[in-house]
């Protein structure tokens, strides 16, 4: 009778053993996926940065051929304003100040 209850305490302790092991397996198998799926999710954020990139500098090439636009001013000027539009929570005013309505002032003394 002792023997039975030996052998029925050792078959629950490999029990046990066998399901810590299968729940480490299972703990593994699901970190490595959760791993693997933040992997590729960032690798397909930046091929897609990558080609919307490129097809900005490529649209915007395009466009200053298009216009004739070859000054490096008038570029720099484009893309900084292209840039300022592109920004979130801003309100952008564009006014043209002319050398006639412009109150000059001078320092007195």
């Amino acid at each position: 009778r002792e023997a039975y209850f030996q052998q029925a305490q050792v078959e629950r302790e490999m029990t046990a053993v066998e399901v810590n092991s299968i729940h480490l397996e299972k703990e593994r198998i699901l970190r490595t996926a959760e791993a693997e799926a933040n992997l590729k999710r960032a690798r397909a954020k930046a091929d897609a940065q990558k080609i919307t990139d490129e097809a900005q500098i490529n649209g915007t090439q395009m466009l200053f051929k298009g216009t004739n636009i070859t000054s490096q001013e008038h570029m720099t000027s484009f893309t900084y304003i292209r840039n300022l539009i592109s920004r979130r929570n801003l309100e952008l005013g564009v006014s043209y100040i002319a050398e006639g309505n412009v109150i000059q002032t001078k320092t007195v003394g």
